[in-house]
């Protein structure tokens, strides 16, 4: 009977840890994409307009579209890593947690070679 009791206590204290961690992650997946939305609003206001070249309707690539290219690649690759932990998908987790590094990496390269 103790030690049905004792691994009772054991098993409700980690399933209590769980949920516990899973509101956490939901409250600072809101607050990320709460982030997000504002630096998605504060980049389109802050967006320069470039234009048209009359002998060309090829626009070249500014680093600005470069640099939130690579803010997008990287904001997407912690969703899905965060996603992967939420559903306890370790393999997949692993996998997109280099993919988020990677990212990531890129995007502090692009901001430092921006001066930013």
């Amino acid at each position: 009977g103790a030690v049905i009791a004792r691994v009772a206590s054991k098993l409700l204290t980690w399933a209590t840890g769980k949920i516990t961690n899973m509101v956490k992650m939901k409250g600072q997946t809101a607050k990320a994409q709460a982030f997000i939305n504002m630096q998605r609003n504060s980049a389109a206001l802050a967006k320069p307009e470039v234009p048209k070249s009359p002998q060309t309707s090829i626009q070249p690539i500014s680093s600005f579209d470069k640099s939130q290219d690579a803010y997008e690649k990287y904001v997407n690759a912690y969703k899905a890593y965060m996603e992967a932990l939420q559903k306890n998908d370790s393999a997949n987790a692993k996998k997109l947690f280099g993919d988020y590094q990677k990212y990531l990496g890129e995007y502090q390269n692009m901001m430092r070679s921006q001066g930013k």
